[in-house]
């Protein structure tokens, strides 16, 4: 039984659920090949959380050594500290090895691989970035904390993995990305990294930018003296991921999406003032319609999301032909390592 060595950067929800489900995936009676996860992130305490969750085979040192020697890395640090990391392991590790970059935006991601990544002696690059944003199991969606402690083997059970690799990107190293995805027994959706920014300006960013909005205004008003005390889960959900946020991380992720942002906040401001016109009209049944033609929309938006069934979607992997997969999953490890000697890309 052969060994992926796998090093997982950055350990928090996102990291250490998928140290888990290599490692659940592992301990399978029908597995071909055996994951070795090792785990770093600048927070020794998530590195022991990670550990105690069973999220890991080794506790990686420092970002140099948890990634020398792996044949792939999934990348999930917080974003202000992407680039920073990025640079650290880029020359750590070996030619061949592929970069699983689950970070929120995948254009700078792509920017910082071809400046740091390793090269071999022609000036080809030798380590690989492709872009993956998992979509999780429906049924954690409502479970917003994003540390360690929340990490699940089944977090990205009925799910789907995104993934975005540059135009450039060698074949070998999607399909053995998609190849993995299809193990975990994901659907695969290609989406280009410039689309992938645009869409997550909506999904990521506007949200974000809303909360800080709305709690801004509320804690600015004359009367917040008197509202901060009789707040319910309402203005608590509404508001919750200023907890969560590094405000100087959240500024970069933001300003790096700088134009998709303002396209969708122009959109939403665009849509407030339409309401606030209807709200002028004083008449409710007006309001009523709004609210009535959102209603629909967003049930079957979320009868789909649980399902995690849409429109074009491809045929979700059966466990058996997932793990048929695994053969050849380690057959294009060493084939990677050589690729750039012969052909730059």
């Amino acid at each position: 039984m052969a060994t992926v060595k796998v090093s997982v950067v950055g350990l928090g929800r996102l990291g250490t659920s998928y140290g888990m489900a290599l490692r659940a995936l592992s301990q399978k009676p029908e597995a071909r090949h055996q994951f070795e996860v090792t785990g770093c992130d600048r927070s020794s305490g998530r590195v022991r959380t990670a550990a105690k969750m069973g999220a890991l085979d080794h506790e990686g040192g420092n970002f140099q050594s948890a990634v020398e020697g792996a044949d792939l890395v999934f990348f999930a640090p917080p974003y202000g500290e992407a680039e920073q990391t990025l640079e650290i392991i880029g020359k750590s590790m070996k030619p061949g090895a592929v970069v699983m970059d689950a970070s929120p935006l995948k254009q700078p991601s792509l920017k910082w691989a071809d400046k740091y990544f390793r090269r071999d002696d022609d000036g080809g690059v030798s380590v690989y970035l492709v872009g993956v944003t998992p979509v999780i199991n429906p049924e954690y969606l409502g479970e917003p904390d994003d540390s360690p402690n929340a990490a699940r083997a089944d977090l990205f059970e009925g799910g789907s993995m995104i993934i975005s690799p540059a135009a450039h990107c060698p074949a070998e190293a999607v399909k053995l990305v998609t190849d993995l995805t299809e193990i975990m027994q994901l659907r695969a959706h290609f989406v280009d990294p410039i689309e992938h920014d645009g869409m997550v300006a909506g999904t990521e960013a506007l949200p974000l930018l809303l909360q800080l909005g709305l709690f801004q205004a509320l804690s600015g008003s004359k009367a917040w003296g008197d509202v901060q005390w009789i707040s319910n889960p309402a203005f608590f959900l509404s508001t919750y991921r200023l907890m969560q946020i590094d405000p100087e991380s959240a500024a970069e992720e933001i300003g790096h999406n700088r134009d998709n942002a303002l396209r969708y906040l122009d959109a939403l401001m665009e849509r407030l003032t339409a309401l606030r016109d209807v709200l002028k009209t004083g008449d409710q049944s007006l309001l009523a319609e709004n609210f009535d033609e959102a209603t629909r929309k967003y049930t079957q938006w979320q009868e789909a999301r649980l399902k995690n069934k849409w429109e074009g979607d491809l045929e979700t992997p059966t466990e058996g032909r997932a793990f048929n997969l695994l053969g050849g999953l380690g057959g294009l490890i060493p084939r990677m390592g050589g690729r750039d000697k012969k052909k730059k890309q």
